[in-house]
């Protein structure tokens, strides 16, 4: 394949045409309801470790977030954070992670909501986490671990007065019949440690939730006045804690044990609330304190965060070493590979949904998961089982055809979520027309971008759905921006005009949001570039096509190279020099102008895209 010239800058060919993309929203070809490839939910998913673990892929993020200094998992909504939390706590559970010998795993959500109605009422500046909320959280966090260390190490743990005196103290643990009242009134006796001594541990009957223990704390706060020391005295209260959270770091040393406490991320962050916003701040300052005093402790914290709200987050944290930071980002090779796994751990699973299909599949049957264990023949046999049931090449709205596992990817964010849609559909199709060559024969070749095109709707709807929380229209906003634009473009005058129209808008519809007047110079076009719809040029090439199968035409075409948010760590930010394009995913959607003889490749950043084994320099 001959590359003709390399370009920075895209220029349309002399005879291009540019056709209309119409919307295809709706397309009633897929009606997936089998779901043979997977929940949604991570969660769900992992009420049966053993079987998710069968189908986990083991990104490089997962042995990143691993490492004791990775604090925080970044990803986008579907991007399998939660996977990568259950998968840590299972291998931590199995002891198959040599570096902690403990897990604890919080509900975030519920976490979070506490803090933020408890936020409501405190003395805070808007944006700012106060030193008492953080160490609040801190305190929490450590009390959780004590609790977690009396129940679980038994009489081990009867040593540990300090601890028992603090928890007891506070009412955390309730200990069986009228013992707990005598331990009361033993607090402050020189007999109370030798009562603790004596303690069968099978009495603690009941302790604290983590997120009750969190109100317990900030209603005391609420109540004391700003004064620091007298703040100071409801932490140390007698320096219980302080002699407690001394002892807990010593026992663990001593046993030579590692806690790790894991916060999961959710779906319905409230980012138009500013308390929310105020306690997820507070959360991130504390998880950076306790990874502070981890030496002294032997607790470590980790947190998984959706980058949206990460994104809105961190314009008020306090500079932070983005070192601690773990970018969750998926290769198009480890995207099929997890779909071709998946498809063989459904086949080879006697108690999974519509099993008695499984005759449509028997090519599975030479395969199991073991195989794609090494990481270096996995996509191969990716490739060889997908070659069963999909057409290696399929036709395109556009004047050539496309690789057909690569016209997938291509119209999705590199999101699990959104290919397990897509494969979902596929696999539905398949089984209600009770033919494996449904897509093999006949028109076959045509029908594979209608599924595609068919769910671009229900992808835009899940990249949206958060930023709707603080900008309810934004879907008329964007949609008034983009709705008919070619699908590159540079910014003009024009463009700058309509974008200040639409700004002016939205601050006027949002005028009683808190948020949003946070920000003076709000841009939706900055809202796009973070959501992906909207990515910039980084490079483009003329490529001669003749007899070279894959693109079906003999004329030139351009390729070009794109960047979007979920392919770098960082902020794609409005340039007037820079060339932008609309994802592929959004072109019947907005009905945007795409050039018959040019393709945006949105795995530049991808070193083993499929593509790289076609177009090549030689």
């Amino acid at each position: 394949m001959q590359i003709v010239k390399d370009i920075k800058l895209y220029e349309p060919f002399a005879n291009e045409e540019f056709k209309c993309m119409k919307c295809m929203d709706g397309l009633g070809i897929v009606n997936s309801q089998h779901s043979l490839l997977g929940e949604m939910s991570a969660q769900n998913e992992w009420q049966k470790p053993n079987k998710a673990r069968s189908t986990f892929i083991h990104l490089s993020a997962y042995e990143n977030f691993a490492n004791e200094n990775q604090l925080l998992l970044l990803g986008r909504t579907g991007t399998g954070k939660s996977a990568i939390i259950y998968s840590l706590k299972d291998d931590i559970e199995k002891n198959k992670i040599g570096r902690y010998s403990d897990v604890i795993q919080i509900d975030e959500q519920d976490f979070c909501e506490k803090l933020a109605e408890l936020c409501y009422d405190t003395d805070i500046d808007r944006f700012d986490a106060t030193n008492k909320i953080r160490k609040a959280i801190v305190t929490t966090i450590y009390t959780e671990v004590m609790i977690y260390c009396v129940k679980k190490y038994g009489s081990e743990c009867n040593v540990l007065t300090n601890i028992h005196r603090y928890l007891i103290s506070k009412k955390y643990i309730k200990i069986n019949n009228k013992e707990g009242t005598d331990f009361l009134k033993l607090l402050k006796s020189d007999d109370f440690e030798e009562e603790i001594r004596k303690l069968d541990n099978n009495k603690i009957i009941e302790a604290l939730s983590v997120s009750k223990i969190l109100i317990s704390m900030l209603e005391t706060l609420k109540k004391s006045n700003s004064n620091n020391d007298e703040v100071d005295m409801f932490f140390l209260d007698e320096n219980y804690y302080e002699k407690a959270l001394n002892e807990l770091g010593g026992f663990l040393k001593q046993k030579n044990k590692k806690i790790l406490v894991l916060m999961d991320s959710f779906d319905e962050y409230k980012i138009n609330d500013k308390a929310f916003v105020v306690a997820i701040k507070s959360l991130i300052l504390a998880c950076f304190d306790i990874y502070n005093n981890s030496d002294n402790s032997s607790v470590y914290f980790k947190m998984a965060l959706a980058s949206e709200i990460y994104t809105r987050v961190l314009t008020h944290l306090p500079a932070r070493n983005h070192s601690n930071t773990t970018v969750i980002q998926w290769s198009f090779r480890e995207l099929i590979r997890c779909m071709a796994l998946r498809v063989v751990s459904w086949y080879h699973d006697t108690e999974a949904k519509y099993a008695d299909k499984h005759y449509l599949f028997n090519f599975l049957r030479k395969y199991s998961v073991l195989d794609f264990k090494d990481n270096k023949n996995a996509y191969n046999i990716s490739e060889k089982i997908f070659d069963n049931i999909l057409p290696r090449i399929c036709k395109t709205n556009s004047s050539y055809t496309y690789l057909t596992l690569a016209f997938i990817s291509r119209h999705t964010m590199k999101k699990p979520r959104e290919i397990l849609q897509i494969f979902n559909a596929i696999l539905d199709i398949i089984i209600n027309e009770d033919n494996p060559e449904y897509f093999l024969k006949d028109d076959g070749i045509y029908k594979i971008k209608d599924v595609v095109h068919s769910l671009q709707y229900t992808f835009i709807d899940q990249t949206l759905s958060l930023y709707r929380i603080f900008i309810p229209k934004i879907d008329i906003f964007i949609d008034k921006l983009l709705r008919g634009h070619e699908f590159i473009f540079s910014i003009t005058d024009d463009f700058n005009n309509t974008l200040k129209e639409l700004n002016a808008d939205i601050q006027s519809d949002t005028q009683n949001n808190a948020y949003l007047s946070y920000y003076n110079g709000f841009d939706i076009l900055n809202v796009i570039l973070e959501t992906g719809l909207l990515g910039v040029v980084s490079e483009v090439r003329t490529i001669e096509t003749k007899n070279i199968e894959q693109f079906g035409t003999d004329e030139a075409i351009k390729i070009i190279d794109a960047y979007f948010e979920y392919q770098i760590k960082g902020k794609i930010l409005k340039n007037d020099n820079l060339q932008y394009v609309i994802h592929p995913m959004c072109y019947e959607h907005f009905c945007c102008f795409v050039g018959m003889r040019s393709m945006v490749n949105t795995d530049s950043y991808d070193k083993t895209e499929l593509l790289a084994s076609v177009i090549s320099t030689e």
